[in-house]
């Protein structure tokens, strides 16, 4: 299990703009959701469950209903069976303003199930919660009641949207600060606006307003501030939850340019200041002081971990994942995988989506995430098998001058549900090794130990290769694998490495695509890094355009779309005056979703560098998904 400390991190595609996103970590402070958890114990998967919507961005359930409810942020309402088919019937099609973060957002039932809430914004930007009465399985149109609107035209972004009944019956609505880097409109600690907040309302219209104040929301009454405030000091809490245990709300509100942050209020707490646009995670915003009714949140995560936008989040209380009761369940737009944090502790865990936008919990507590990709996957516990450790492929240029790293993928079946190691060698074939670099030695010999934590599926290898600019064929050394723990046992032992010439040419710097292959895990999405090199560092910035064309191996967006790897099919890669090497890295499908009895193998091509100047000394690589 990883624990992590206080880091950093910024906001993401759906919501706002994407940043470039690494690994992972967290920081823990403040008191947990009750929780019984034992993240170390935890074995747990992701299942596709269904593919084919638009953009899910918020998923319900409806009482005496097993079924998905599912919001597609184009503007339609969509059931989704207990099968995963999606049906092609709209529960409820709206006109919503699109572009930016805009859209349908959320949606929510009554208990009693008769009544579908949604949370979207209307075409000219502004906030909209309105009522609809259930027929079956169509919300019927003329029902509709608008209950709330906010003014929300000036900026596209930072809309909340998640809609939630709450334990009480009471319909809870989290909106944005109203869009802007830094909340321009200092909304977050304006007690007199919407915007910035967590709203309490009971949908019973009263004598004045389509829906009542509730008596206890805790500015009622009160000069300058509005009555359906139950929390405030938020950036864009774009998920909240309560624990269907403890009535405990954790509020995953995303950050600005540094943190990210989980809120968690005790059940029945209100009047909560979150600290925003004072406060960034735990830490002064602008040099923002902590307001004297300031609270911090229960953890944060940090964008130099590579996350960008907080994706809540579930306290589980399933039965199907053994030992994961009371842990905390969130994922990240840009980091991607799940992540589990309970008693100031936090577990990351190998499997990945595509753009993860929302969570659902249905009636039972086990839990689905939906994914910008069009796909709902379901967390299961991970199934039965015999677990192996495997050693990769890879080549590339060797280069002229100076040392560069050649990296061997090394993959678990499963991932390890205790640490294990695995001992490796770099030994000779066609490519003489040695200690150091000196005259004749192509590569350095080296032995070790890896050591996969729990959760964790792969490893790298890392072998520094030695240029030179003598015409020579291409040469080949091998990584090999021995005495693995942990109850796993050998797969594919060795891996090849070829070291390709890139000497004789005409002169100047040239560029190369390498091949690289892996063998796949029984679960969970892994990578496969091709490396682009340069022989030498880049005289200039340049780009360099590449098309991946599927071969044996096919190509599907998603994991349930019957393919063997996803990804886009083209791109550019940019050069840096200090830089010699950019990856290509693609998504390899679990052994779980892919048939991977032969190896399979796709293409990548260098199609064109801009400015010219750079010689493409070897145009194709090849990659190879290998039999596991």
């Amino acid at each position: 299990m990883t624990e992590r400390k206080v880091g950093r991190h910024r906001l993401g595609a759906l919501f706002v703009s994407v940043v470039t996103c690494a690994g992972l970590a967290a920081g823990a402070v403040g008191t947990s959701p009750a929780a019984a958890a034992d993240l170390d114990a935890v074995q747990l998967d992701v299942a596709p469950f269904a593919s084919g919507l638009s953009d899910p961005v918020a998923i319900a359930f409806r009482a005496g209903d097993n079924r998905l409810y599912v919001a597609e942020q184009p503007g339609t309402v969509r059931i989704v069976s207990t099968t995963g088919v999606v049906s092609p019937t709209a529960v409820l099609a709206l006109t919503v303003g699109s572009g930016s973060e805009r859209g349908l957002l959320g949606l929510t039932f009554s208990p009693d199930g008769t009544k579908l809430y949604v949370d979207y914004t209307e075409s000219g930007g502004d906030i909209t919660v309105a009522e609809y009465t259930m027929a079956g399985d169509v919300a019927t149109v003329s029902s509709r009641r608008e209950l709330l609107r906010i003014e929300h035209s000036a900026r596209g972004n930072h809309n909340g949207g998640q809609i939630v009944t709450g334990p009480d019956g009471m319909l809870y609505i989290a909106t944005g600060d109203g869009g802007g880097g830094g909340d321009p409109d200092q909304n977050g600690q304006d007690l007199n606006e919407l915007l910035g907040k967590i709203l309490r309302i009971d949908p019973a219209p009263s004598a004045t307003l389509p829906y009542t104040i509730p008596a206890d929301n805790p500015f009622v009454g009160q000069a300058n501030r509005r009555g359906e405030i139950w929390m405030y000091g938020l950036r864009n809490p774009w998920k909240f939850s309560f624990d269907r245990l403890t009535g405990e709300m954790l509020i995953a509100d995303v950050g600005q340019g540094e943190y990210e942050e989980v809120d968690l209020a005790a059940a029945g707490e209100k009047g909560s200041n979150w600290g925003w646009n004072l406060r960034e995670g735990f830490h002064p915003y602008n040099g923002g002081a902590q307001p004297p009714n300031g609270k911090n949140p229960i953890f944060e995560l940090s964008h130099d971990d590579g996350y960008c936008a907080v994706i809540g989040g579930h306290v589980y209380r399933g039965s199907a994942i053994a030992n994961l009761d009371g842990a905390y369940v969130y994922t990240d737009l840009c980091a991607s995988n799940i992540a589990a944090w309970a008693d100031g502790a936090q577990r990351d865990f190998p499997q990945t989506f595509s753009s993860p936008t929302t969570f659902g919990e249905d009636h039972s507590g086990e839990l689905y995430v939906g994914a910008l990709d069009g796909t709902i996957s379901k967390l299961v516990p991970v199934p039965g098998g015999p677990a192996t450790v495997s050693a990769g492929d890879q080549s590339m240029l060797e280069g002229n001058t100076g040392i560069r790293k050649m990296t061997f993928a090394v993959t678990l079946s499963e991932p390890a549900d205790a640490p294990v190691t695995v001992r490796y060698a770099v030994t000779s074939g066609t490519a003489t090794g040695g200690p150091s670099k000196k005259p004749g030695v192509d590569f350095r010999t080296m032995t070790g130990t890896l050591r996969f934590p729990k959760g964790s599926a792969s490893k790298t290898v890392m072998v520094s290769v030695f240029g030179d600019t003598a015409p020579e064929p291409d040469e080949t050394f091998a990584i090999t694998l021995s005495n693995p723990t942990g109850g796993y046992s050998l797969g594919r032992a060795v891996g090849s490495a070829t070291a390709l010439n890139d000497d004789g040419g005409a002169g100047g710097a040239t560029i190369g695509v390498g091949d690289a292959a892996i063998v796949p895990a029984s679960s969970g999405q892994q990578n496969l890094v091709v490396p682009v090199t340069l022989s030498e560092i880049a005289p200039a910035v340049f780009t360099v355009t590449y098309t991946i064309t599927p071969g044996t191996a096919t190509h599907s967006s998603s994991a349930s779309g019957g393919g063997d790897f996803g990804g886009p099919l083209s791109g550019t890669l940019k050069f840096n005056r200090s830089t010699w090497r950019k990856n290509v890295s693609v998504p390899i499908w679990s052994a779980a979703d892919i048939d991977v009895d032969v190896d399979k193998t796709f293409t990548i091509t260098l199609t064109g560098v801009n400015p010219a100047g750079v010689t493409v000394a070897r145009a194709t690589g090849t990659g190879t998904i290998l039999d596991n």
